[in-house]
């Protein structure tokens, strides 16, 4: 079964004032280290940004469909081109995100639409795969 991973990079970061995803971690940008999991799951990687600046890391970016909804347009964008059942998302600003993580929540989705994690008692929307019902299945 394949899988598409979409990186939600788009934020206006009103409160930090430039764009996470550039933000240096560990001497590189801070998107770098979420590309890095993310390349050992899928080869169907897509940068969810309006920034043309993202295009340097050598995987495709979209604008969303409908602008001006923060993540949730970009969710829905990421739903409305993908091609695969399986979708992992995820944002620019996760360093510590890990391949164990991911496929934990992917043996976690069973018959369920979209499993979210959960860290104590806080829900993680941003970490979250989702199962989309494909035509003819």
């Amino acid at each position: 079964m394949s899988i598409e991973i979409f990186i939600l990079a788009g934020g206006k970061s009103s409160r930090m004032k430039e764009d996470k995803g550039f933000v240096p971690f560990m001497q590189r940008p801070m998107i770098e280290n979420v590309l890095d999991t993310a390349k050992q799951l899928s080869p169907h990687i897509t940068i969810l940004t309006s920034n043309s600046h993202y295009k340097q890391f050598g995987f495709p970016i979209h604008h969303d469909l409908i602008p001006n909804l923060g993540p949730a347009g970009a969710i829905y964008t990421a739903l409305h081109q993908s091609k695969s059942e399986l979708n992992i998302m995820l944002t620019c600003d996760m360093p510590f995100v890990d391949a164990h993580s991911i496929l934990t929540l992917l043996r976690d989705i069973g018959r369920s639409d979209i499993c979210i994690s959960r860290h104590k008692e806080f829900i993680e929307p941003f970490f979250s795969t989702i199962q989309l019902v494909m035509a003819g299945n």
